[in-house]
This record gives structure tokens, sequence and C-alpha cells, in this order.
């Protein structure tokens, strides 16, 4: 867990304060005074995307525990799966509002930066004898790979969807 936290969220976080601005923010009505920090929106993307990733993960390391039959073989799967899932979020979480598609990846260069960063980190881990060690992960396969990015491609699809949801039925955050 704390390497996934510190590949995933360490740099990406601090990169996604240097986001330009969405169209018309200032435009918007303010939060309520006795909001929480987490509004209406917020719970239901973070249920969403916890809801789509956890079953992401978990199709994905059964799938590869079945199919080799090793322990650690899907845990390195399912723990890269988190990882990509993460790359991807970070996509999503640059809008509320925006698709994530309408958005040049190169607008916040530090963010596009820090994910290629992260994901190389993660990959080298994976060859590394001392990470694989510390890590107790191995190197997995090229299946393995495509199945991990079109499973955590499904959160692209999840808050796309979410989003155009919010956005046609005219309901803002609160």
């Amino acid at each position: 867990l704390l390497w996934l936290n510190l590949v995933t969220n360490g740099v990406q976080d601090v990169a996604l304060a240097f986001e330009p601005a969405e169209r018309g923010v200032l435009q918007r009505p303010p939060r309520r005074p006795g909001g929480g920090v987490l509004d209406r929106l917020m719970w239901e993307r973070v249920v969403l995307a916890g809801l789509v990733m956890g079953a992401g993960m978990l199709v994905n390391f059964r799938w590869e525990l079945d199919g080799t039959g090793s322990l650690v073989q899907a845990q390195t799967v399912a723990l890269t799966t988190m990882v990509v899932f993460q790359v991807f979020q970070a996509g999503n979480s640059r809008s509320e509002t925006e698709s994530v598609l309408r958005r040049s990846p190169f607008s916040n260069k530090l963010l596009f930066v820090a994910t290629i960063a992260a994901l190389g980190i993660h990959i080298a881990a994976l060859f590394l004898p001392p990470t694989q060690y510390v890590l107790r992960v191995e190197p997995i396969g090229l299946g393995a790979w495509f199945r991990i990015v079109a499973i955590a491609t499904s959160i692209l699809v999840a808050m796309e969807l979410h989003k155009a949801l919010r956005h046609r039925s005219g309901r803002r955050s609160g």
C-alpha cells in the first residue's frame, strides 16, 4: 500500500495543483457555508471510482491467479492494475465537469511528466531485483499488460458517463 501511494499519489497530487482553471469556474455559485469538504458530487465520484477500481483489480487478480497459479504473479498484476487505474484517474480528476477527452494532456506538463515518471518507476520496480525482493513483485507478461490497460480504462468510461449524466440532468455539486 505504501508503494501504491508513493508511486501513484506523490508527485501526481502535487502536479494536479498546477492544473489550469476550468472555464467558467468564477461564475459558479459558492459552496454552502456549512458544507463539508466532500460535497455530494465528490462522494458520488469517490464511491463510483472505488467500486470500479476495486472490482477491476479483483477481477484481474482472480484471472491471473487462475491462469498462472502464482500468488506473487496475481498480486503483482493486482498492484499494477491499481497503478494504471490511478494514472487514468489523475486525468479524470483534472476537471469536475469537462471530459478528459477535451483536455490536452500537455496543458499541465508537470502532471504529464509526473504520470509518465510514476508509471516508469513502477515498471522499473517490476524488473529490478532489489525492488522485486522488497515489494515481492515480478515481471508480468504482455497479455497481462493488455488486460491491465483494458480493465483500467473502465475508470475513464465510468467517470465520463458520470460527468455526462450529471451535466444532462443539470445537477451541480451540493
